[in-house]
């Protein structure tokens, strides 16, 4: 199962903490600038079941 969390305006000076984890996966929308509520991009995490998924994608999220 997959989780996806959004990156909005300046979560993409964060983009090492989410590299760092083994189970998610980057994706920027190459978008120039980052500014307040703008989507810059997304990161999907995997796991066995969505409970296991949204439980690593809350915890990577709160390392943001």
């Amino acid at each position: 199962d997959v989780v996806m969390e959004n990156l909005i305006g300046d979560d993409v000076n964060r983009i090492p903490a989410i590299l760092k984890e083994r189970h998610a996966a980057l994706h920027m929308y190459g978008k120039a600038e980052a500014r307040p509520g703008r989507k810059m991009g997304h990161y999907t995490v995997l796991a066995a079941d969505v409970d296991a998924a949204l439980e690593q994608a809350r915890a990577l999220k709160e390392t943001l």
